[in-house]
């Protein structure tokens, strides 16, 4: 089923810094909760990301790093849009691609095609903006249903992997991270 026309995605601006509190939660839904096909929660452990953080994040306006949440419109003018998904880039111009990270969506909105949607846009991104010309993932070796999806999206294991970079929160030792990519 594809994303409805009343999911749109644009990059976060420091006004978004308002959305902290809610986004924090649905990315927590999305990482660590068992509602989300996509939990890690019996890998990892811990918050996926902190409000401060993400704060921090939003607010900074100097840093190389995109983030883009996806928003489903509000039918009520009085009633803002609602923050159902993230997807975060991180350009790499030395290696001429862009790391993706923090892809999460709302549990509630998940098999919607908002995932696919965030991807897609980040790569386009990537490629028009950024002017890259490759997107890459890390996904947990042990993730196959994750790892499917990616490959159904055009992306294709690298053979090389990342340690997980915070061993203390893991559940399941000797866990790292294959590295996908497709070239935009």
């Amino acid at each position: 089923m594809a994303a409805s026309d009343d999911i749109y995605i644009r990059p976060c601006v420091p006004a978004d810094a308002v959305h902290v509190p809610q986004v924090c939660k649905m990315i927590y839904a999305a990482y660590r909760s068992e509602a989300s096909w996509t939990t890690e929660a019996h890998i990892v452990s811990g918050e996926r990301i902190s409000e401060e953080n993400l704060r921090e994040f939003i607010e900074d306006n100097h840093q190389p790093d995109i983030l883009l949440f996806a928003f489903q419109r509000s039918t009520d003018l009085s009633v803002p849009d609602r923050v159902v998904g993230t997807i975060q880039l991180e350009p790499k111009p030395d290696h001429d691609e862009a790391l993706i990270g923090l892809l999460s969506v709302d549990p509630t909105f998940q098999s919607k095609g908002i995932g696919s949607k965030l991807v897609r846009t980040a790569l386009e991104y990537s490629k028009k903006d950024l002017k890259l010309s490759k997107g890459v993932i890390w996904v947990l070796r042990n993730r196959d249903d994750i790892l499917k999806w990616y490959t159904r999206m055009g992306f294709v294991d690298s053979g090389s992997t990342q340690p997980f970079p915070w061993p203390e929160l893991l559940k399941q030792k000797d866990m790292h991270f294959k590295v996908l990519k497709k070239i935009l």
